[in-house]
């Protein structure tokens, strides 16, 4: 009986360490309870037991990892090289994973989350502006087939850095014309916004659907800052040769090209450019050319596995010509696009 007395004098004194030592204890005996929960058959509905990966145990371990000698000792249940599944947007309740093209909370949230309006002031570029008449050749050949038209609106998906491998920065510079730049490397679009385009632009990647999507996209950086998207399931980016760098994983989301079109009000696309690393083919497919008044479109071919034929079939049967081979590119057009309304510049 000794022991106890002890006990009841050293609880007296020390009120607060009783309190903290009983508390300890009880968290721990709960945790015991809930790591020995039985686990439901696939058919018992009635036991609603909880994951042994997702235990409170389990998340305590993966804020607090037990090490030894260094390395994470992982717990039964868990597996520490898998990663978490992407996160699904949503507007306040309502998730967004899968909406349709036309579906109006779509809309709304690519037009007050996703765009980024045109930049004000002067433009950040690392070449002077009177040279762009002749850096780029395909800037040339757009140009003349579209007669110098002025004050027209481009849409450039994979637009790069927003000045080097673009089709439309001359346009936009010479000819007074407004579009959007859609880019999905995060680290060229950092490079794109802080260029000073006068259009608004994207981080984002389209859609091979008529739905909204979650990509997981594998980007290596290169040599100069350049980048290449892997895997045939992956697009976005532009593949300029072989790379030695590290390779990152970015997850993304996808739209419809059609909601973005929505999202800005606008239903003419006077120039279509798409250097999307190998999707181009399926972007095309989801885009209504009965809604849409598209003139000409130029089309990256190289990474794409149909083939060019794929391509011919596919314009030719929504009303589209090839208008000019051009390198990996095909130019197609309207049957006429010389005659696209619009004020035509010298």
């Amino acid at each position: 009986m000794e022991w106890i007395l002890r006990v009841k004098r050293w609880i007296n004194r020390r009120p607060l360490s009783f309190f903290t030592l009983s508390l300890s204890v009880l968290c721990i005996l709960l945790l015991f309870i809930k790591e020995q929960r039985p686990v439901a058959d696939a058919g018992d509905v009635s036991l609603r037991a909880t994951p042994r990966g997702n235990t409170l145990g389990n998340q305590l371990h993966r804020t607090f990892p037990i090490k030894v000698f260094g390395k994470v000792i992982p717990r039964a249940g868990t597996d520490l090289k898998t990663p978490p599944p992407p996160p699904a947007f949503r507007v306040g309740r309502q998730s967004l994973e899968g909406a349709g093209r036309d579906d109006p909370a779509l809309v709304d949230y690519i037009r007050r989350s996703k765009l980024r309006p045109p930049a004000m002031g002067p433009y950040h570029l690392q070449h002077p502006l009177d040279t762009y008449s002749s850096w780029h050749s395909s800037t040339r050949v757009l140009d003349n087939i579209l007669r110098h038209k002025t004050k027209g609106f481009f849409v450039e998906a994979g637009a790069h850095d927003g000045e080097h491998w673009s089709k439309t920065l001359y346009l936009e510079l010479r000819r007074q014309w407004k579009g959007l730049l859609i880019e999905a490397d995060p680290v060229l679009y950092q490079k794109l916004v802080t260029k000073g385009r006068k259009t608004h632009t994207m981080h984002a990647c389209l859609s091979p659907t008529n739905f909204t999507t979650t990509s997981t996209v594998r980007i290596r950086n290169e040599i100069m800052n350049q980048t290449k998207v892997m895997g045939p399931t992956t697009h976005q980016g532009r593949q300029p040769g072989s790379s030695t760098g590290k390779l990152s994983s970015y997850t993304l989301q996808c739209f419809p090209l059609y909601s973005i079109m929505l999202a800005l009000t606008t239903h003419t696309i006077d120039l279509l450019s798409l250097d999307i690393g190998g999707q181009e083919l399926q972007v095309l497919k989801t885009l209504p050319f009965d809604k849409l008044e598209i003139h000409v479109v130029i089309v990256k071919v190289k990474h794409a596995p149909e083939g060019w034929e794929a391509f011919k079939d596919l314009m030719k049967a929504n009303g589209f010509t090839l208008l000019k081979p051009f390198q990996d590119h095909l130019i197609f057009g309207r049957q006429d696009p010389l005659d696209a309304q619009g004020t035509t510049g010298p």
